[in-house]
């Protein structure tokens, strides 16, 4: 499978996979996972086991850290840099998710 971002002239940015042996047999049809809209998304990889794709997005205004689930497709905020990286803020524990425009936040406890 291969993981990457789609940028159209638009400005739209998008997440996608593809098979990777459709792709070596010449098909280049591909399935779109998320939609950013105009936000660029980085370094998206696959994790060891090959469920998630992680990356990088300024989506909620500041650049987080998300995860996109393939088996459930959705897509997750792990961080949210205004309170910072560990899931705490002042010693008070985010909510297991925060909507934030179709995204969630993780509590970083799954």
């Amino acid at each position: 499978m291969v993981g990457r971002i789609v940028g159209e002239v638009s400005g739209r940015q998008t997440l996608i996979h593809a098979n990777t042996d459709s792709l070596l047999a010449g098909q280049t049809e591909f399935v779109e996972l998320y939609d950013f809209g105009n936000t660029i998304p980085q370094n998206f990889v696959f994790s060891e086991d090959g469920r998630y794709l992680y990356g990088s997005s300024y989506f909620t205004g500041v650049s987080n850290v998300f995860r996109y689930d393939l088996a459930l497709d959705s897509m997750d905020a792990m961080s949210n840099a205004e309170t910072g990286f560990s899931g705490r803020s002042g010693g008070r524990r985010f909510p297991d998710r925060i909507p934030v425009h179709g995204a969630r936040l993780h509590s970083g406890e799954d």
